[in-house]
Order: structure tokens, then C-alpha cells, then sequence
């Protein structure tokens, strides 16, 4: 399987901007866009206006992980996370990466589980906030 990661520009706001993503995220993100009849520009626009605070290509692959559980086979055994299931997750990412020799792979397995890791500590911090 060939993960290596590629980077592509495309203009958002009327600024280019360089997106890296695998094979694989680039392949979901067109296959997404397709279903909703909208471009891949249109799509990372409404990643973009989307996304908190993680970088672009994280969000990216976030919104297309998500995404693939909303319509994937996993869809009917959705779990509604908890900081908990987000830091074991990012701590399942931290394992996978371990398996892998390619320095690349190994690096985005890494910066996925330290996204995990940042989303549990805003759901941790704003649950405590509405409590």
C-alpha cells in the first residue's frame, strides 16, 4: 500500500495554499465531493470555515475519517466520544505508528494522535465549563 503523502495547491479565499495529504485522503476527499455534486475547492472551503483550531490537512482527514463512519459500514455502531474514547484512540494511532518503518507514515500516525489528544482536552475543558 502506498501512503506517501502528497502535496497539492489550491486557492481558498482567493489565496493558494498548499494542502499535503496521502493518496488515500485525496482519493476520498474527490470521492466526497462528487456525491455532493460540489468541487474539491467547495469542500476544503467548508473544511476550512469548519475547522477550530487543528491545521488544515488534519481537519481535512478528520472531516474525511468522520465522514466514512457517518456512511461506512461502522455507521449503525456509531459511539458518541468522550475525552476518554478520543485519548484511547490517539493512544491506538500512537501504536499503529510504532508498526510502521516509513519515517512519513510513522510522522502522520503521530500528528493524528496528537489531534485526538487536542480534541479530548476542548471536549474535557468545555464539559467542565457547562457543568
Amino acid at each position: 500500500m502506498n501512503t506517501a503523502v502528497i502535496k497539492r495547491s489550491i486557492i481558498l479565499g482567493g489565496r493558494k495554499t498548499s494542502i499535503s495529504l496521502e493518496n488515500e485522503f485525496w482519493n476520498a476527499l474527490r470521492t466526497i465531493a462528487a456525491a455532493r455534486d460540489i468541487s474539491i475547492t467547495e469542500l476544503v472551503e467548508q473544511i476550512e470555515r469548519d475547522r477550530k483550531t487543528i491545521n488544515l490537512s488534519s481537519a481535512i482527514r478528520t472531516f474525511v475519517f468522520n465522514n466514512s463512519r457517518e456512511s461506512g459500514p461502522m455507521a449503525s455502531r456509531r459511539v458518541t466520544p468522550d475525552s476518554k474514547h478520543l485519548r484511547a484512540r490517539g493512544g491506538e494511532c500512537r501504536a499503529l505508528a510504532e508498526s510502521f518503518v516509513d519515517a512519513e507514515t510513522r510522522s502522520t500516525l503521530l500528528r493524528i494522535a496528537d489531534d485526538y489528544d487536542r480534541m479530548a482536552d476542548r471536549m474535557h475543558s468545555s464539559k467542565a465549563v457547562s457543568e
